[in-house]
């Protein structure tokens, strides 16, 4: 339908107005409100321990540190909501983080950070539950420690204690499916940049950040 404009009897095609843009409504508003907040306050804990690893580590600000949480509770929250899955989500998050960066850099671990990965586990759990994640850490532990001792300086203390922990939270079918996700994008992704740059692939590298991924991975979705 043609309108007229300015009375002058021009006729103006109804594409020429520009759409009236409608008006936020404030419940969606409302809705978004806390996944800004988590937001904000992920890309907080994930500064204070960008900070914190350029201190203790005497390297540049790595910007993974702050970019990373925000994306991923947003995300989880989004899924899950802001209930025990979030929280527990959260503390792994960061704890992974920390463990990696300190992988890359040192090649260390401290032990605390499997000890608070194995606290954060019994968020929302009964005692009840405790002997079968414990059943889960100690079987997800045994194959690790025999490739540790067939090939000695493969696989490191660090990565077993990490995973044994891990696998306390997450049981023992989504610890193993963490540990053969994590070790696949490890080697697939060091033998494509080795590659590349035409270096040797004999060399050790840091496995935590892999086995993060696939901890993630297999806890959030």
């Amino acid at each position: 339908m043609l309108n007229t404009a300015f009375g002058a009897g021009i006729i103006i095609p109804p594409h020429i107005y520009p759409p009236i843009l409608p008006i936020l409504d404030p419940s969606i508003a409302l809705a978004c409100l806390p996944y800004v907040i988590t937001a904000i306050i992920a890309a907080l804990f994930g500064w204070l321990l960008a900070y914190a690893t350029q201190r203790k580590f005497g390297r540049k600000l790595n910007l993974l540190n702050i970019i990373l949480p925000p994306l991923i509770l947003v995300l989880v929250s989004i899924r899950f909501g802001f209930g025990t899955v979030l929280v527990q989500g959260s503390i792994l998050c960061f704890l992974l983080l920390f463990a990696s960066n300190s992988d890359i850099h040192i090649r260390e671990v401290p032990d605390s950070v499997s000890i608070m990965i194995a606290i954060t586990a019994l968020i929302g759990k009964e005692l009840a539950n405790i002997p079968i994640m414990l059943l889960a850490a100690v079987l997800i532990t045994l194959p690790q420690l025999a490739i540790a001792i067939i090939k000695p300086n493969t696989y490191g203390g660090a990565d077993i204690k990490l995973m044994a922990a891990c696998a306390f939270l997450l049981g023992f079918e989504k610890g193993l499916i963490a540990i053969i996700v994590g070790l696949l994008i490890a080697v697939i992704y060091t033998v494509i940049i080795r590659k590349m740059k035409n270096q040797t692939l004999k060399d050790s590298f840091a496995l935590i950040p892999y086995l993060a991924i696939g901890v993630c991975a297999v806890y959030f979705l």
